[in-house]
């Protein structure tokens, strides 16, 4: 190896000046090509030299960047300036770089910096010698140190995120097509609520209405603009039925991880006023039951005038749930979900006692099939038509029982109980109808101060001088009229 070095290094002088004649330097025309000719591992010169050619081919560099790389020059030198530059590897370049790291010349190591730039200079001296592309891709700059204070920073950021809960996103987030979600929400919650049916057409007009657009690209301001358009041809509490079957939605796909949050977290309701309180009279109540031409309609509407019965609730009735022994009909399958027991009066005792019901079936009152009935919509609204009262409501009937209960001294709390209210708000719209309870009222207040002479009259003392400032002090005091006033 040493004398191969030595032929190298005797033989380079004629090398570098047959390759300047090559290049036209210094010679003319016609130069011998002997350069070319030499086999490439022959014509590679010491790394030394090879190191001093490529620093020559750099002297238009500024001051600044030829000064630093003839630093680089010096220390690569050092190390493989007696090697060819054919026989510098990658594995040399990791173990020149691993030791300028751990011991330099302050015997602390130097910095990335200084070594990717002395790395920097390897790459250009290999690479004007062809060699530098086999070992280009085993060979990776180090992260200096503005690299190295970025990542920290990053780094920190990461954790602060992770510890709020707001990094490593769940499952893609958001990106689930409504459309997708919507047959979800169905299948797996609108089978287990009341109205199952109702709230499936609630949700298939969601899905007609935002397609297959990702769940997590629905906005507050734009559920707030829908909101406004539906206002303008529907009543407040149409628009909140149908909102309210939508933020159901969200807030299962938050439960369900499909959201991080909802787009209805503060989204406002319309306010509503729908306190409709219309009942009928005695004679109003007359003209209807004469106008039901059909028997099972005049049973119907005799039965949610005297018992507050909702339409649903009479359809639901079953013959087990008439109980006269003790003068009650069970509500299994009520609105709030809550069972009760409704009393009978006399007629209604009378009318379902005579009442026949189909044979072969289990309901009051049947369908055709045997089943539960649905509607009584055109019969409902010929009765009404005949009776003159074509804007009534059968869910005025309910309201014509709670007023006349009221009307006639009945207390709040049990009709409270007879209507399935969930709380005594509800009933305290039928309070301002009880006739009587103002009549006991304002009777027994008018007899606030009835015994005290009117209009009042002044206290006059007795002429008889008292002795003492105190005796005529008490005397007065006797004397009083306000002693005279007896209790209501």
């Amino acid at each position: 190896m040493v004398v191969q070095i030595l032929v190298q290094r005797a033989a380079y002088p004629r090398v570098l000046e047959e390759r300047q004649q090559d290049r036209g330097e210094g010679c003319g025309t016609g130069a011998p090509q002997a350069y070319n000719r030499i086999p490439k591992r022959e014509r590679v010169p010491l790394f030394s030299h090879a190191a001093d050619v490529w620093l020559a081919n750099k002297a238009g560099l500024a001051p600044k960047s030829k000064e630093r790389y003839e630093q680089c020059v010096v220390h690569l030198k050092e190390e493989f300036g007696k090697a060819l530059v054919c026989d510098v590897d990658a594995n040399d370049i990791a173990d020149y770089r691993r030791k300028r790291l751990s011991a330099g010349e302050d015997k602390r190591g130097v910095s990335n910096r200084t070594v990717n730039y002395e790395i920097g200079a390897m790459r250009g001296i290999l690479r004007e010698f062809g060699l530098w592309g086999p070992i280009a891709d085993r060979v990776r700059a180090l992260p200096e140190r503005h690299d190295v204070e970025r990542a920290e920073m990053v780094l920190k950021k990461r954790v602060t995120e992770a510890i709020e809960n707001r990094w490593f996103d769940k499952r893609n987030v958001g990106v689930v097509p409504f459309s997708e979600f919507a047959e979800t929400y169905i299948n797996r919650h609108v089978a287990l609520l009341k109205s199952p049916k109702t709230e499936r057409v609630r949700v298939l007009f969601w899905k007609r209405e935002f397609g297959n657009r990702p769940i997590g690209q629905l906005t507050r301001a734009e559920l707030q603009d829908w909101q406004a358009r539906k206002r303008q041809t529907n009543k407040p509490a149409t628009v909140n039925r149908i909102m309210c079957r939508l933020r159901n939605m969200f807030n299962k796909a938050v439960e369900w991880e499909l959201l991080d949050e909802s787009p209805m977290e503060r989204l406002k309701f319309l306010p509503e006023n729908n306190a409709r309180l219309r009942y009928l009279s005695m004679d109003d109540c007359d003209k209807l039951l004469q106008a039901c031409i059909a028997p099972h309609m005049r049973f119907m509407v005799m039965l949610a005038l005297h018992t507050g019965m909702r339409l649903g609730e009479i359809f639901n009735l079953k013959l087990e749930d008439l109980d006269f022994s003790n003068g009650s009909i069970l509500i299994r399958d009520s609105k709030n979900g809550h069972p009760r027991h409704i009393p009978m009066d006399s007629a209604v005792r009378d009318l379902l006692s005579s009442y026949i019901p189909s044979l072969g079936t289990s309901h009051v009152f049947p369908s055709a099939s045997g089943g539960r009935l649905s509607t009584v919509q055109k019969a409902f609204r010929n009765a009404r038509i005949r009776a003159g009262m074509p804007e009534l409501h059968f869910h005025d009937l309910r309201h014509t029982f709670a007023s006349q209960w009221v009307m006639n001294g009945g207390d709040l709390y049990v009709l409270k109980d007879i209507l399935g209210h969930k709380s005594i708000a509800m009933t305290q719209r039928y309070a301002h109808l009880s006739q009587r309870l103002n009549r006991r009222w304002s009777t027994g207040w008018s007899r606030c101060g009835k015994s005290l002479p009117w209009p009042p009259h002044q206290h006059k003392p007795h002429k008889h001088r008292s002795t003492t400032t105190k005796a005529r002090r008490r005397h007065d005091f006797n004397a009083s009229p306000l002693t005279n006033l007896s209790s209501p």
